[in-house]
């Protein structure tokens, strides 16, 4: 027999079938990296806690991290002054050397530039994505250490010697953002509201910055020589204790727990983020000649927001 044609009714139902039927947000998931200064290496956590070596491929005394949008991950390295790019499953190259001298923190923007903090000849290097390095800022400028940048483009550096926070327009305009209150403090990032964080690890604190630059003590519990900071996109925020080898969660609210210590392989933990976490895929179930069929697809990303300190993308 010969197979019956089908129904043209069918297919039209069918079709409008799957455009009424509801599209579920598939599981993403965004894991915790951390540098390990003592081993040296990159541990890997998952978000139950349970921590893994990443890689420890090319690195002599790594300091800071850093993800693209597409998930490679970047690393400063103080012995031989470059930074190295690792691919989502570990495989590593020289991305770029020029310029550097200690780096430190490093920090995308927009545009996929990579900004690092120069310590050693207390400058910021901004690199293209092909790896061409440029001085982007040096005034008041002072064993720069962290970085950030907030939702218009300022790049926001700590500088440790002189115990304040400089801010640096698109176009490397130079002013002080805060000082006073802070003691060697590292690493920066903002939360969702606009406030800046700064871990102070000669006070053993988290400072936390209004948009306008008031200060206050966001946390002190279970802080010992924090040095890097990241949020989750929960808006935990995680940091890294360098003279106890943990990492501490804190809560928006300011309840503080450790994540993970020194059985988890952390060995002088410094700096951390978080990986990339796309847009949600969806799925759909779909009616094709009466059978279902799950289909998996993800929206593309247009003009979307990227921060490599929380690892969320957003519209």
């Amino acid at each position: 027999m010969h197979a019956q044609p089908f129904p043209r009714r069918n297919f039209r139902l069918g079709l409008a079938v799957a455009l009424l039927v509801a599209v579920l947000p598939a599981a993403s998931r965004a894991d915790l990296f951390v540098v390990n200064y003592g081993t040296p290496n990159i541990e890997r956590f998952l978000p139950q806690g349970m921590g893994s070596v990443f890689t420890s491929t090319g690195l002599g005394i790594p300091f800071g991290l850093a993800f693209d949008p597409a998930g490679n991950l970047y690393v400063s390295n103080l012995v031989g002054n470059n930074i190295l790019r690792f691919t989502t499953v570990g495989v590593g190259s020289l991305f770029a050397s020029a310029g550097l001298n200690r780096p430190g923190d490093m920090v995308f923007d927009m545009a996929g530039n990579l900004y690092v903090s120069s310590y050693g000849n207390n400058t910021i290097v901004r690199f293209t994505t092909a790896g061409v390095g440029s001085l982007f800022a040096s005034a008041g400028l002072d064993s720069p250490t962290g970085l950030a940048l907030d939702a218009a483009g300022n790049l926001y550096a700590a500088n440790a010697g002189n115990n304040n926070i400089m801010r640096f327009t698109p176009a490397g305009v130079a002013s002080v953002f805060a000082n006073g209150g802070l003691s060697f403090h590292e690493d920066l990032t903002f939360d969702a509201a606009g406030n800046l964080y700064a871990a102070d690890a000669g006070n053993n604190t988290i400072e936390r910055f209004t948009p306008e630059g008031v200060r206050s003590v966001f946390a002190t519990t279970g802080l010992n020589s924090p040095l890097g900071l990241a949020f989750d996109p929960a808006g935990n925020l995680f940091v890294s204790n360098n003279a106890n080898n943990t990492i501490v969660r804190i809560t928006p609210a300011g309840v503080s727990s450790v994540f993970a210590n020194a059985s988890s392989g952390l060995n002088q933990p410094t700096y951390l983020a978080f990986s990339p976490v796309p847009e949600p895929s969806t799925w759909a179930v779909v009616f094709v000649g009466g059978v279902l069929l799950p289909c998996l697809g993800r929206r593309l990303q247009r003009s979307a927001a990227y921060s490599s300190k929380t690892g969320v993308l957003s519209n």
